[in-house]
């Protein structure tokens, strides 16, 4: 038996209204109803998959995140102590020769079998995933991501919670309130595609299993759907095509930022999306034209990465000086995040900030600018950007 409820957030506005989730209780599964195998007890722990690195054995082998592992040549992956099971896997996938070995795997309440070739090229990372050692518990994940909600006050709250409702999901794959709760997520977090195959799979085991069924489905589905095309629209076509209008800067300042007079995207055949180097719209011209010259040849475009409405973009630029007869480069870096206002679509209202390390310490001597190319490049890894020290301006820009 299950309850609804409305869950309503503080007076801050983060959210004010999420929608419906639903709590309810639910066993355990056990191993022979969802996994095929037919222990004598209870699975109490599994190896649950994070990530999937990019073409690792792993991936070529077809292993997906939010995959359960349940054995890796004819070694069972379960036990009462996570402890000693996530050692007893590094162990098991270090230890063994290279070769071709076959891994069961449990995915959406259905066991398949892969075959996944072991070398030792990148031993460090040998099979080429993250994992988590799960407690056989969905309820217990299901409650993490209840208690979450109840105090979300960010967008990384409502992350977390998804997390843990996608490991319940993953322990008991027909459970439908678990899909219902994380549509409800996605589509607050602007992950409509996810929102919207939630939400189908939400209706077809209701419907198996003749449970009574929350909202209009078939409604929600839809209002995801037309969300997705907007976004998608805004992403591929506006920020691309459209007219950018600056309405605000702040601070005010005759001092030009980075993205003035606006910032110019650009979208690649893969759907790719790039920002133009803000060095294009310089004259060039005076002695420093050579040196923006070479910036603009080495970072011509620069990758932009979106998370639902929200995007960020960081890129280097390089100055050169000279001392003591001995010229030099110094770095500043640059990093800017955004967010797609779309509430009153097709009038989009796009939020920049932009921040700037500008690190006069980090001197390379050389007078081979891709030499400091390379040495600014590796030291970018690792900065950390401050939002109120490193901030310059933020940006409203209406596109039309």
């Amino acid at each position: 038996m299950f309850v609804t409820i409305k869950v309503l957030f503080n007076s801050n506005k983060k959210l004010i209204f999420l929608g419906l989730l639903i709590f309810c209780s639910i066993n355990k599964f056990t191993a022979k109803a969802e996994t095929g195998i037919e222990p004598s007890t209870p699975i109490e722990n599994v190896i649950f998959v994070k990530k999937v690195i990019a073409g690792s054995s792993a991936d070529k082998a077809g292993l997906k995140e939010k995959d359960i592992i349940i054995t890796f040549a004819n070694h069972k992956l379960s036990g009462n102590n996570s402890s000693l099971l996530e050692q007893e896997f590094i162990w098991l996938i270090n230890s063994l020769p290279d070769s071709t070995y076959s891994m069961e795997i449990l995915r959406e309440a259905q066991k398949r079998t892969l075959q996944v070739v072991l070398n030792n090229s990148d031993n460090s990372v040998r099979l080429g995933i993250e994992f988590e050692v799960l407690e056989n518990n969905p309820q217990k994940y299901f409650d993490y991501a209840i208690d979450l909600l109840r105090e979300a006050s960010k967008r990384e709250d409502f992350i977390s919670a998804v997390d843990n409702f996608e490991k319940a999901k993953a322990l008991s794959p027909n459970w439908p309130q678990i899909y219902y709760n994380l549509a409800i997520l996605y589509s607050k977090l602007d992950y409509y595609q996810n929102a919207i195959d939630n939400l189908t799979k939400y209706r077809q085991l209701i419907t198996e299993q003749g449970l009574f069924q929350e909202e209009d489905v078939s409604k929600l589905i839809e209002q995801n759907i037309q969300k997705k095309q907007m976004l998608e629209d805004i992403k591929k076509r506006k920020m691309i095509k459209g007219k950018w209008l600056l309405l605000k800067k702040i601070p005010e300042s005759k001092i030009s930022g980075k993205l003035e007079p606006f910032p110019r995207f650009e979208i690649d055949n893969s759907e790719k999306m790039y920002l133009k180097n803000p060095l294009f719209s310089l004259k060039l011209s005076g002695k420093d034209a050579a040196l923006i010259k070479r910036n603009i040849d080495n970072f011509e475009r620069i990758p932009v990465y979106f998370d639902g409405r929200y995007f960020e973009s960081r890129w280097l630029e390089l100055y050169q000086a000279q001392e003591d007869n001995r010229i030099y480069f110094w770095p500043s870096f640059i990093f800017i995040k955004g967010e797609i206002n779309y509430e009153s679509y097709p009038r989009v209202i796009i939020r920049i900030k932009e921040f700037i390390q500008n690190k006069l310490d980090f001197i390379y001597y050389t007078s081979n600018f891709e030499d400091a190319v390379k040495q600014a490049s590796q030291a970018f890894k690792n900065i950390v950007f401050d939002e109120d020290k490193d901030f310059r301006y933020e940006y409203y820009f209406e596109i039309n």
